[in-house]
């Protein structure tokens, strides 16, 4: 009885492994779970939403962790 619920447990998480890597399969390359349009920071390199940017101008743009440097 125990071999049986040994066997029926190594199913369900092979199968639960086997589905995750089928979704992660037909997610289209370069696109983020955010979805939407991302800046990359001047300084560091970070992508980030535009709404956690700080907007330095001519379409540059810094995270927070380089407010400081922009001159907030």
């Amino acid at each position: 009885m125990l071999r049986l619920l040994v066997i029926i447990a190594l199913i369900w998480v092979a199968s639960v492994i086997l589905r995750r890597m089928s979704a992660a399969r037909k997610r289209p390359p370069g696109k983020s779970a955010y979805g939407g349009k991302m800046v990359k920071c001047a300084e560091c390199g970070v992508f980030l939403p535009p709404q956690d940017a700080i907007d330095l101008g001519g379409g540059r743009h810094v995270c927070s962790a380089h407010r400081r440097g922009a001159g907030d």
